[in-house]
């Protein structure tokens, strides 16, 4: 009975033994020989343009720029971002900045005022870029502090608040003999 099974199972190995020789055939594919290719040498006149227009666009990238021309860019910026609905950024940007070279630094009173910046500072950027034709241009933000000077309330204090700005008056207040509290 052994043999009866093993005979199936040898027809069956051989059959699959050609499947596997026939899948398993080499096929040969030409190419073409190396000088046969054409060359991909660019040509000087090719390379020459290339270069100048490699100079012509790093030129254009840093052109020098006015501050009046900066600053007229500055505003069509703030005036566009009040019209797309961006009045908090457009207002923080109303504030004073001071152009050193290409590196712009706002001043501002409070964080909240530098998070609208953060919102706005990519369109920012490109826009003072392309109008100014120069990629160097960067802006920062800087906090400067406020300092609360108490307000004056009575008579006496506002007459101190003013000899602090103009100790003429001292010498007035002493010679006339005027008294804040009556």
């Amino acid at each position: 009975m052994a043999t009866k099974a093993a005979a199936p199972t040898s027809t069956v190995a051989t059959s699959t033994e050609k499947k596997i020789s026939n899948f398993n055939a080499k096929k040969t594919v030409q190419l073409p020989k190396f000088g046969a290719l054409p060359t991909t040498e660019p040509s000087k006149e090719k390379e020459q343009t290339k270069a100048k227009e490699v100079q012509v666009q790093k030129v254009t990238e840093e052109e020098n720029f006015s501050e009046d021309a900066f600053r007229k860019s500055w505003k069509i910026f703030t005036e566009q971002l009040k019209k797309d609905g961006h009045q908090h950024a457009a207002i923080a940007l109303d504030s004073d900045f001071i152009l050193e070279g290409t590196s712009v630094t706002v001043h501002l009173v409070n964080p909240l005022q530098e998070e609208f910046i953060l919102k706005v500072k990519h369109k920012l950027l490109g826009h003072l870029r392309q109008s100014m034709r120069n990629k160097n241009i960067d802006v920062h933000t800087v906090f400067n502090e406020v300092i609360n000077k108490p307000k004056a309330y009575t008579e006496k204090d506002k007459l101190n608040l003013l000899i602090e700005k103009y100790p003429v008056l001292k010498d007035f207040k002493e010679r006339l003999g005027l008294d804040p509290d009556l």
